[in-house]
């Protein structure tokens, strides 16, 4: 998300073009033969692919990168995920979108507007002189409908080192919705020295491990992961999805 909707205009672009100008080729749409509600008659919407990036630096700052490609199939889907939203401390982290576009079920591709994506103090904290430094940041998709697939990717820099250079990562492989797959890499320095955890996981252990170049890569893979049923009472999604942790903290209290 390196900010790709600014763009210089030169004056002379506006005024000239040459005859034979031809509008860019419309870009395929990758989810064209994506399931639907015929194969999901229980979901409101379907995860077609999440990927997860953590990447750790020498100096103790990280990158977590998120990409998702939703599939919303009724009014229910496109209510929860017709906007995203990410929390984050502006004195510690920055986050950026990268990309932001509707894939609408004729195929056609719509990208976010500007306009439609914000980055504010959030009113619940504006009052406190001690969080004013909390963001929320937001994607608000434009006339989704039901088959639409809303696609975006999220980068969140971590500024400021946590004390003794510590990490904690999670990436959580399960949701209320299917996921037809979910991807997690880590990267860290070569000798980095980690904890792992993987609660309701059906895989600790990674599907490769590479050090090369002084860099350590991991990664976990997983395809077809069911959605939650929900029942009365039930805790929050953070404490119910199998989930992906590391971490280069002593214990996990």
């Amino acid at each position: 998300m390196r900010h790709y909707w600014l763009a210089a205009l030169a004056l002379g672009g506006l005024l000239w073009r040459p005859a034979h100008a031809e509008p860019a080729p419309a870009l395929p749409n990758p989810w064209a033969n994506a399931p639907g509600a015929k194969e999901f008659p229980k979901a409101d919407a379907i995860i077609l692919k999440d990927d997860i990036q953590a990447i750790i630096y020498p100096d103790g700052t990280n990158d977590l990168i998120e990409y998702d490609a939703i599939k919303v199939l009724n009014k229910e889907g496109i209510e929860r995920f017709g906007r995203t939203v990410r929390f984050y401390d502006s004195k510690m982290q920055t986050s950026k979108v990268e990309l932001a576009r509707v894939w609408m079920p004729d195929g056609k591709m719509i990208d976010v507007p500007p306009a439609r994506i914000t980055d504010t103090v959030t009113d619940s904290y504006a009052s406190h002189p001690l969080y004013k430094r909390m963001h929320l940041i937001g994607i608000d998709y434009p006339n989704p409908v039901e088959g639409s697939v809303l696609e975006f990717r999220l980068v969140h820099h971590r500024k400021v080192p946590w004390p003794g250079r510590k990490f904690w990562e999670v990436s959580y492989t399960q949701d209320f919705e299917p996921i037809l797959d979910t991807t997690f890499t880590f990267k860290s320095p070569e000798q980095t020295q980690y904890n792992l955890e993987a609660p309701g996981s059906p895989e600790l252990k990674p599907a490769s491990l590479t050090r090369a170049d002084g860099i350590l890569t991991m990664k976990w893979s997983m395809k077809d992961r069911p959605a939650i049923v929900k029942q009365p009472a039930m805790p929050s999604l953070r404490e119910v999805a199998s989930q992906i942790q590391i971490s280069n903290f002593s214990g996990w209290d």
